[in-house]
């Protein structure tokens, strides 16, 4: 039965019906850690990952709250591996998060979970399994992330409960990874309650917790996050959800990208 007090309280709220409200609030955080997911938050969600490519003006806008390295600290967080996520951001200076939290790497910092590490050689194995099983379906990507392992589907003609199900199965052969699936994607990872919101909390323990985090994302893979700094500081999903642990949403990628003008403004 729907509950309508259990939906108000996780339907987010628009964030700029509450900007006047919110922004207060920023005004007053001397410090903030400003943490983006990439895909489908700050570029929008391409039909192949190589196609999703960061908008010329964002990237200023990123680097110009970069530099204002007295008030913001910024993390990309992110499934993609954080090689992909240089190439396609090319700044310096701030934080990735790869892999759905499993690596991490900034100023001063090179964090790798053991498990990943462990897992690894399982990675390869199932990425072979994987990339063989799927190579008769027309529009499917088998990716080799490094500690995961990623089957894009969002070309595919196929039923994606066949192509789950071959997924499925190779995860059953090695019973080291659990299954997350994304936004037309299937993904095998470690096995372990380690995501985006345990590295976040890193990042800001790092900084002995003086940074208010913003955390704005559009997956499933986000909530975790959303979760874990819902009283911390300001989350936020991308796209109109019926649940999510966030406490307000942007309507799409522009609304993100206003939302990074609106901080650049801030004292």
């Amino acid at each position: 039965m729907f509950n309508i007090k259990i939906w108000l309280q996780m339907s987010p709220k628009h964030l700029y019906r509450f900007w006047f409200e919110v922004e207060g609030r920023l005004k007053k955080e001397s410090k903030i850690f400003l943490m983006l997911d990439y895909d489908g938050t700050i570029v929008p969600i391409a039909e192949k990952p190589e196609l999703a490519i960061l908008n010329p003006k964002v990237r200023l806008l990123l680097k110009n709250i970069v530099l204002r390295s007295g008030k913001f600290k910024v993390a990309i967080v992110s499934g993609r591996s954080i090689k992909d996520l240089k190439s396609l951001l090319r700044l310096k200076d701030i934080y990735y998060v790869g892999v759905h939290g499993l690596t991490v790497e900034g100023p001063n910092l090179k964090f790798t979970h053991r498990e990943a590490v462990r897992v690894k050689p399982f990675i390869v194995k199932a990425y072979r399994d994987l990339a063989e099983s799927l190579k008769g379906v027309s529009g499917v990507f088998v990716e080799d992330k490094g500690f995961t392992v990623a089957v894009h589907y969002r070309l595919a003609k196929e039923n994606r409960r066949i192509i789950r199900e071959r997924v499925l199965s190779v995860k059953a052969k090695y019973g080291c990874f659990r299954l997350l699936e994304g936004k037309k994607v299937f993904e095998l990872t470690p096995n372990i309650d380690w995501g985006k919101g345990d590295a976040s909390l890193l990042l800001l323990k790092r900084f002995r917790f003086k940074h208010f985090p913003i955390y704005v994302g559009d997956d499933k893979t986000d909530e975790d996050a959303f979760k874990k700094l819902k009283d911390k500081g300001l989350t936020v999903v991308v796209g109109r959800k019926r649940f999510s642990e966030a406490k307000y949403y942007v309507k799409n990628v522009r609304e993100v990208w206003f939302l990074l003008q609106k901080l650049l403004s801030l004292p």
